[in-house]
């Protein structure tokens, strides 16, 4: 077997996130938690307001955009 060294602070750092790592429980707390944080973060952008999706705006949009070549044919 080979010998690596690293310096004690990364060693103790890299015991720890396996001690974290090996505590199940924690984890499922940790994976219910990011499941409830993506669903109120999805929330914000399922909203009613489609005032970007009326007629009015895609027209008023297109009619300012820059003409281009294909515009032509």
């Amino acid at each position: 077997m080979e010998k690596i060294t690293i310096p004690l602070v990364e060693y103790n750092s890299m015991k720890k996130e396996l001690e974290i790592l090996r505590d199940k429980e924690f984890i499922k707390k940790l994976y219910e938690l990011l499941k409830l944080i993506n669903s109120q973060k999805s929330s914000y952008h399922l909203t009613d307001n489609t005032y970007d999706l009326t007629e009015y705006v895609i027209k008023e949009n297109y009619d300012s955009n820059i003409k281009s070549k294909w515009d032509d044919l």
